[in-house]
């Protein structure tokens, strides 16, 4: 083997190993979110939702939530979420929920992707859970608390309850 062919042998190799580091390099937040989104719709989910959720909080950028039609749907679309990730170079950090399959999460770190039945999309509500509190107060009740019916009014919120008290 000549000079010139050691040459481009190494210049191959090097070559090589940049096409694997950058594969691996881990996506920006807002790509990983538009990956995520992407493989979701490759196997038909359905009412996607992309909230942004800086403002409330540190540990993740985006939270994805869609529905599956069936247990093994849902199933299906969150594996199919993790192998797209890990095919980018974005390891998920865990998945919670694939043996039961109603409710399977995908933490990828910044992205965190919530797959459900609908049902359970339903009763859990996420999206107003992390839904930003309006700007104006206009999700506040008539005593300017947050959607709690807690007035500050003990004997008034034990009676509408029907939960007996103590005697003072």
């Amino acid at each position: 083997m000549g000079s010139r062919e050691r040459h481009r042998s190494k210049r191959a190799i090097s070559s090589q190993r940049q096409t694997s580091e950058q594969q691996r390099a881990p996506l920006a937040a807002s790509a990983l979110k538009d990956l995520v989104a992407a493989a979701l719709e490759a196997l038909k989910a359905l009412n996607t939702v992309c909230l942004d959720v800086r403002p409330l909080s540190n540990m993740m950028d985006y939270l994805v939530i869609c529905n599956g039609a069936s247990k093994r749907h849902v199933k299906s679309l969150a594996d199919h979420v993790a192998q797209k990730a890990r095919a980018a170079g974005h390891r998920p950090l865990g998945v919670e929920g694939e043996d039961a399959g109603e409710w399977v999460l995908v933490d990828l770190g910044d992205v965190v992707v919530h797959v459900m039945l609908p049902a359970t999309r339903d009763f859990y509500d996420l999206e107003r859970l992390w839904s930003s509190p309006r700007q104006d107060g206009a999700d506040r009740d008539e005593n300017g608390q947050h959607g709690t019916g807690h007035d500050g009014n003990e004997k008034a919120d034990a009676d509408s309850q029907n939960t007996p008290r103590l005697p003072s």
